[in-house]
């Protein structure tokens, strides 16, 4: 089952690479594919994709510039993106205290 799901993560990179786009994406497609369809990954590969996660996040993290993060367009669209993000949650639970449901 992993050797399927690894052939399929580099088929779904090569092809998102061959687009112009990082490899990545089609990493992450596959992910999600795959778990569309009911695969199951076993110790080895979760654990493998788990260290994926966590150096990607940790690359991230080396490239933000902390001063960036305190320009007006940063505080400006991380602002709208709470206040939408608060109103659509406030809609859904009136909704559904609408219809009984807690």
């Amino acid at each position: 089952m992993s050797v399927l799901s690894i052939t399929a993560a580099f088929v779904f990179g090569f092809i998102v690479k061959q687009i112009g786009l990082p490899p990545l994406v089609g990493f992450l497609a596959a992910g999600f594919v795959l778990n569309l369809l009911g695969f199951e990954l076993d110790t080895t590969l979760k654990q493998l994709s788990e260290i994926g996660i966590i150096l990607l996040l940790f690359s991230i993290g080396l490239k933000v510039q902390v001063k960036k993060l305190f320009e007006p367009q940063i505080w400006g669209t991380a602002s709208v993106h709470m206040l939408v993000t608060t109103i659509a949650l406030a809609v859904v639970l009136f909704c559904l205290a609408l219809f009984g449901l807690s």
